[in-house]
Parts: C-alpha cells; sequence; structure tokens
C-alpha cells in the first residue's frame, strides 16, 4: 500500500475506533463506507468488465445458483416440514437471496486469496533489484488487490436487506406453490392450499394478512375419506 493511502487510512480509522468507543456505531460504519467506495472508485470499471464476462456469469449461473437452488429447497423442506417432491417454485424464489449470500462468501474468500497473493508477490519483490521491486509494488495487479477487498463493506448494506427480506421471500415462494384446485380442501375464492406431506396440507388465506401471517396447518380432505 501507498504511504499516502496508508496515512489516509490511519485518518479515516482513528476517529471511527473513538466513534465506535462512543457506542455511535452508525456514523463509524458511514464513514468506513464511504471510505472503502473512495478505494474502489479506481478499480470499478475493472470489476464491473470481470463480473459482465462470460465466466463469470456461468459461474454464477452453474455453480452459485445450483448451489442456492439446492439448499433453499433442503432449508424450505426443514424449516416447514413439506416435503421436498411437493415444492417447485419456492425454492427457485428463495434461491435469489441465497445466491446473494453466497456471492458474498465467495468475494470475501476471492478477496482474502487476493491480498495474500498480493503480499507474496510483494515479499518476493524484495529479493528482486530496486526498480523491478518499485514496478511490481506500484503494478496494476498489486494496486487492484489492495483495493478490492473495500467491495465487502459495500456489499454489508445489500447483505443486511437481503437477511431482512428471507422470510417475504420464503411467504411469496409457498404462495407460488399454493393451488386453487388441489385433493386438500374443495375449490374456493378465499383460500390457496398448499400440501404438506399424505395428511395435511398448508391453508393460505386469501385476504390482509396474506403476506403476514402464518397459514394454517388443516388436514386434507383425501385422507379424511374413508
Amino acid at each position: 500500500m501507498k504511504r499516502k493511502d496508508a496515512l489516509v487510512g490511519l485518518i479515516v480509522l482513528a476517529p471511527c475506533v473513538y466513534l465506535i468507543y462512543k457506542q455511535h456505531i452508525y456514523l463509524a460504519a458511514a464513514i468506513i463506507f464511504c471510505h472503502c467506495l473512495y478505494r474502489f472508485i479506481p478499480i470499478a470499471p475493472q470489476v464491473l468488465k470481470v463480473a459482465k464476462s462470460a465466466v463469470s456469469i456461468k459461474f454464477y449461473n452453474v455453480i452459485i445458483w445450483f448451489i442456492a437452488y439446492v439448499l433453499s429447497l433442503k432449508l424450505l423442506s426443514f424449516m416447514t416440514g413439506i416435503d421436498e417432491d411437493n415444492l417447485k417454485f419456492a425454492p427457485a424464489v428463495l434461491a435469489v437471496p441465497l445466491s446473494f449470500v453466497l456471492l458474498f462468501i465467495f468475494t470475501m474468500v476471492g478477496s482474502g486469496l487476493l491480498v495474500l497473493l498480493s503480499h507474496a508477490v510483494c515479499q518476493f519483490s524484495l529479493l528482486l533489484p530496486g526498480k523491478l521491486h518499485t514496478r511490481i509494488a506500484n503494478s496494476r495487479f498489486v494496486d487492484f488487490s489492495e483495493r478490492f477487498p473495500g467491495i465487502i463493506f459495500l456489499l454489508l448494506p445489500g447483505l443486511f436487506l437481503v437477511v431482512l427480506l428471507v422470510p417475504f421471500f420464503v411467504k411469496v415462494g409457498l404462495l407460488a406453490d399454493a393451488r386453487f384446485v388441489s385433493e386438500c380442501a374443495p375449490r374456493s375464492k378465499t383460500a390457496m392450499y398448499l400440501r404438506i406431506d399424505d395428511t395435511q396440507c398448508y391453508r393460505f388465506a386469501l385476504d390482509t394478512t396474506l403476506l403476514t401471517g402464518d397459514p394454517e396447518v388443516v388436514k386434507s380432505v383425501k385422507d379424511s375419506n374413508p
């Protein structure tokens, strides 16, 4: 890291430590966020170029989305007790926020590896002649590796928002799988049903509590017949 950047970082960190000590957490977080944004802006075009590349898009669609979908299916089945065979659209809906969480984790791991690699390169450059060492220390790769970890703090507000919205995604997903016509109960304009297992179903009342209330567990009409 250049001496100027290190000095600016120290100037920013010192008051933030004091603010945290005085329990002004949000103000300290805002200052750190602005500093990370200031540090990140110079490499933003490079990061955007990498994010839009075919390799990154395929990695997201094949790896991250697949893992998010499987995790969503397992989590929904565990939390609600619904058989996995009865879930079709809900895992895809919940996979949206989970994919962001996974993307954040991969980004955090990748930034850590970049920092370690950058430090290793700088340490190795100490064995090289002075001019070559200076060129490596001031290279675009080293500069990128030192600035990129700031994206972690920039993504945190989005991560918190996604976590808060997970219950909403769960309800919307379950509603997407619920049906007006099912073996759970006679067809009605005021409710939809989602089968839990062979004997029980969730009943979603179509009223003002649709997205805020919890569904009612009812016995299946098919199961209750002799």
